[in-house]
């Protein structure tokens, strides 16, 4: 797979570069599957995932639809997706996303 001329690395190469990343994955698994909450209802996980991107320093916006989400939406973020905005939904100022194909 190519992202505007870099190749995309899969999971599976991160984790044999980085044993540390492997173990991070799978402690952050296993905490989400200790603590599961109800389906738009996930503030300790909206917690665990704001605090990474933090940690990460990757500009983000919570409390989005009122339940703690995460949003963040900068162009280099939504590209290395794969995901183009489209227009703003309802008056509400929040982007629709498109994923390219």
């Amino acid at each position: 797979m190519r992202t505007r001329g870099r190749r995309a690395v899969s999971l599976a190469e991160l984790v044999r570069v980085t044993p540390e990343l492997d173990a991070w994955l799978r402690e952050t698994r296993r905490y989400l599957h200790m603590n599961p909450e109800l389906s738009l209802q996930e503030v300790n996980t909206s917690r665990l995932v704001a605090g990474h991107l933090r940690e990460l320093g990757i500009e983000h916006r919570t409390g989005v639809g009122g339940d703690g989400r995460s949003l963040f939406m900068s162009p280099e973020a939504l590209a290395a997706a794969g995901i183009t905005p489209g227009p703003t939904t309802g008056g509400t100022g929040v982007v629709a996303l498109i994923r390219g194909e």
